[in-house]
């Protein structure tokens, strides 16, 4: 008898549950995602392997997708090998071992598309840790979700996912630094912030 006629030693795990999009707008806008950690729903459509045609002809109202992919179709549109009419905003995730968006990527999104940046930090899975709101000074993160903490002298950021037990991060070392800000923020959200987020 092979292992495989046994049902006990069977893999019965359903597939990993692809993440939500959290855009921050109220209304329902089409969402194209340039990252296959998502899931299709609703208005949001996903590209796992984006090109210009595919893109354009989706027509999407606001755009998401990691910081690299996102840079890569910038520099198309700023070519003229794409073209895109944005109506709400542009999603950018970072998350660990990703890069962060940086000061220059956020100027040129605005010149090209004229619309704002939302950023947003992604788990292993997608999970949404923290997110930035309409005031962009720091990423909102909910206590019940992620429990970020500073380690040691560096003040380097530690990250414990409360949602992602397939791939757990307990206690995991970002290389990042930021500030762990507990007031209210100006959008009237009372969740804490990261602020000033850097590379450690």
């Amino acid at each position: 008898m092979l292992y495989r006629d046994w049902p006990q030693f069977a893999n019965t795990r359903a597939p990993w549950p692809r993440a939500r999009v959290e855009p921050p707008w109220p209304a329902d806008p089409l969402v194209t995602v340039l990252s296959p950690w998502f899931r299709p729903r609703g208005r949001v459509r996903v590209l796992d392997k984006p090109d210009c045609a595919t893109l354009a002809a989706v027509r999407p109202e606001a755009l998401a997708g990691p910081v690299t992919l996102l840079r890569q179709a910038l520099n198309a549109a700023e070519s003229g090998l794409l073209q895109l009419d944005l109506a709400y905003g542009v999603l950018a995730f970072i998350g660990l071992g990703r890069p962060l968006i940086e000061p220059e990527d956020r100027d040129r999104l605005w010149r090209w598309f004229r619309v704002p940046v939302f950023v947003q930090f992604r788990g292993f899975g997608g999970e949404l840790l923290a997110a930035e709101c309409d005031c962009h000074d720091g990423l909102h993160f909910d206590p019940r979700t992620a429990v970020w903490e500073h380690r040691g002298p560096t003040g380097e950021l530690l990250v414990t996912s409360l949602v992602n037990h397939r791939y757990p991060a307990l206690r995991l070392a970002t290389r990042l630094r930021a500030e762990i800000d507990t007031a209210p923020c100006p959008c009237g959200m009372e969740t804490p912030r990261l602020r000033s987020l850097a590379a450690a």
